[in-house]
């Protein structure tokens, strides 16, 4: 099990410095025996200075017992250019737009993975999804917004071979883990064949 969607700045901004949260992200990571960690933040950045948060991920990439990557989550539609220094990114779709036009929309963007899909308002009627499983863009498997996951959905994404890859979508350490993926006994990707671990050659 990994997770690939741990927000390093929360929703608190009274906090000056969020660089901490990475510590204590890695520290859960190996209490709940991960195998990865993949760290994003809402890019554009709510925050001016993040730079203590790139130093301190980019020590635990080099340091950590783990592999530790850098990834962003944009909004999607977006005109945001995607900085280099990511290492994936997330497509969190707005309110108001359905399943085939998220994969349009981040097929545009180059966007390794739909966030959290048909969550926080965005439609999920039946989808035509058969003209995107080639795509390599991935369908989250996300803790925090399984309950708008529907089962066709799950179903279909497996049959079509559409990657499920897992993220906790966590704001704070302790909103790690993933007991509700596993109560429903749903499977997720393997870490190693998910498209853009795999074509980067991170493991």
């Amino acid at each position: 099990m990994y997770d690939l969607h741990v927000h390093i700045i929360g929703h608190d901004k009274r906090i000056r410095d969020y660089s901490p949260n990475v510590d204590t992200y890695i520290l859960q990571a190996e209490m709940l025996g991960l195998k990865a960690l993949g760290f994003v933040d809402h890019y554009p950045y709510r925050l001016k200075n993040v730079q203590k948060i790139k130093e301190k991920v980019e020590y635990y990439k080099k340091n950590a017992d783990i592999p530790v990557w850098y990834g962003a989550e944009i909004y999607l539609p977006s005109n945001t250019r995607i900085p280099k220094y990511f290492d994936y990114s997330l497509g969190h779709v707005r309110a108001g737009y359905n399943l085939e036009e998220a994969f349009k929309m981040a097929n545009q963007k180059n966007i390794d993975a739909i966030a959290h899909p048909c969550a926080y308002g965005a439609r999920c009627s039946y989808a035509r999804l058969e003209q995107y499983k080639n795509l390599g863009i991935c369908l989250e498997i996300s803790e925090k917004g399984l309950i708008y996951f529907p089962q066709w959905l799950y179903e279909k994404a497996v049959a079509l071979g559409i990657p499920l890859p897992l993220g906790s979508d966590a704001h704070s350490p302790d909103e790690m883990g993933f007991p509700e993926v596993v109560e429903r006994g749903l499977k997720w990707t393997p870490l190693e064949e998910i498209p853009f671990v795999e074509e980067s050659g991170w493991l």
